[in-house]
């Protein structure tokens, strides 16, 4: 049986605490992922274009589809897909929009 959404997205969580090096830099002191759902990948084989928010063309290297009720993930936002303990994605969302029959990322 084929499964919609067959992979698990996780997403860099830096809302850890920062702290002073001894130089007095901030550094975080850890990140972690966060497991954000189901989803699948596509791969970009068209060399389709989307238009950011700046307004400027950009030609995206993977779109992820989710289901519509989940986690809303920001630009800049570093994610990974994985299959179990394997990462088959990896990237920063460039694009994110939430739709009636799913949730779309595009990397």
């Amino acid at each position: 049986m084929v499964k919609q959404y067959p992979y698990r997205i996780f997403y860099k969580n830096l809302s850890s605490p920062s702290s002073q090096n001894g130089d007095g830099d901030f550094v975080n002191v850890g990140t972690n992922w966060v497991d954000a759902g189901k989803c699948r990948d596509e791969a970009n084989t068209g060399k389709s274009m989307i238009n950011l928010l700046d307004g400027k063309a950009y030609i995206f290297d993977a779109i992820i589809l989710m289901p519509p009720k989940g986690v809303s993930l920001i630009h800049g936002m570093e994610i990974e897909v994985r299959e179990g303990n394997e990462v088959r994605l990896k990237g920063k969302i460039q694009r994110f929009s939430r739709d009636k029959f799913h949730s779309r990322a595009w990397l």
